[in-house]
């Protein structure tokens, strides 16, 4: 179950991959989504009568084992952890994202600093780097506060793509069961292993303030000229991004790539020395960077949020200890002291050992087992 059909970000990318995965193992799929496109309902994503109802005649026509609720919050509420209380069936709920335990979103304080306590309504008051309204901060607080009480009452299992988020979700729950399972990359990109380096970086994804973009093309006035950097995605800071570049003449090192087809972003990412993630928020787990690792390609980035969880310096990529343009560059310059093939071969054997459909499957099936309050065995 999900808020929306459409595939409106990483949630649902997720989503069709796991269902195809599911299939391929055998397993009787049924859907349900709350709406076709994706956009908030104030009301709704509260507590949604209309999929409450929506949900026991669903229940009803289907009789599945497990119910496993994916991204809630914008109008699908936890209202099918009700129904499914109702008809006396097993839940597994996927947080998605920090905001579900935070007001302020990022998950981070004003200095880019992980949130103590995120769920306090502190953090609706306090400043954060996500510049948040306070009238928004204010209904996710209570929004956030209705949904935890839900999964402290009524979800068997709760599933979590990284340890950070997991240790924060214990810290509320303690007596709720709450399990970590990376989110998997299917093989859509072939491995290419690295002989040498290039000299060429590639950012991969939304071009938004949390994304730390901006910080990264600043970050390129102060490196070595012999470094180019490919930006593949859109967002809006586009725009503001091209004036830059022009404005400071790097267009010959800098390269502004919009939105690209598939074959084209592998690509991007075999001709890449590494993929660089300049994130100023918490990540709930990084899928390009679990995507970089399954084509040999290393990743430069922070340790934040559930980054943390696969990315070792000097192992398959390098440590960004702070997202401003001059902790940036020195990230590069360690990078560029690190060997290449080791760093190459590394990132693939990461990929092979976290993010595999294969590892996924078990520890989902395990999940489930739990939720039906079994040790083991098949669902």
């Amino acid at each position: 179950m999900n808020d929306c059909e459409e595939i409106a970000g990483g949630a649902e990318v997720y989503l069709y991959h796991l269902i195809e995965l599911l299939k391929s193992r055998g397993h009787g799929i049924s859907t349900y989504f709350s709406q076709k496109k994706s956009g908030i309902r104030p009301i709704e994503s509260i507590f949604s009568f209309r999929n409450l109802f929506s949900i026991l005649k669903k229940i009803k026509q289907e009789n599945p084992d497990i119910i496993h609720i994916q991204k809630y919050n914008l109008s699908l509420s936890l209202s099918p952890l009700v129904a499914a209380k109702i008809a006396g069936k097993k839940t597994v709920v996927t947080l998605q994202d920090f905001g579900l335990i935070s007001a302020n979103s990022w998950c981070v304080d004003d200095k880019g600093i992980a949130c103590e306590k995120p769920s306090s309504i502190r953090w609706v008051f306090k400043k954060s780097k996500s510049e948040k309204k306070l009238l928004n901060k204010l209904y996710d607080y209570g929004k956030n506060v209705i949904h935890l009480r839900m999964l402290g009452m009524f979800a068997d299992v709760c599933v979590v793509p990284g340890t950070p988020l997991q240790e924060y979700l214990k810290e509320i729950l303690p007596y709720k069961e709450v399990t970590t399972i990376p989110h998997f990359i299917p093989e859509t990109y072939s491995f290419k292993k690295k002989a040498k380096k290039g000299f060429k970086l590639a950012f991969i994804g939304r071009l938004e303030k949390e994304k730390g973009v901006m910080e990264l093309v600043k970050a390129m006035t102060l490196c070595d000229k012999k470094w180019k950097l490919s930006i593949i995605g859109d967002g809006s800071l586009y725009s503001y991004a091209r004036g830059y570049i022009l404005k400071n003449k790097l267009q010959a090192r800098v390269s502004l790539r919009g939105r690209l087809r598939k074959e084209k972003i592998e690509k991007e990412y075999h001709d890449a020395d590494a993929v660089i993630m300049p994130c100023a928020w918490l990540e709930l787990q990084g899928m390009v960077g679990a995507e970089a690792f399954s084509t040999g390609t290393p990743v430069v980035a922070p340790y934040m949020g559930g980054i943390a969880d696969w990315l070792k310096d000097g192992y398959n990529g390098a440590e960004i200890k702070k997202i401003i343009p001059e902790e940036i560059k020195k990230a590069i310059e360690r990078f560029d002291g690190m060997d290449i093939t080791r760093l190459s071969a590394n990132a693939r054997a990461s990929y092979l050992k976290i993010f595999t459909p294969d590892a996924h499957y078990r520890k989902l099936m395990g999940a489930y087992s739990l939720a039906r309050g079994a040790k083991g065995g098949a669902v």
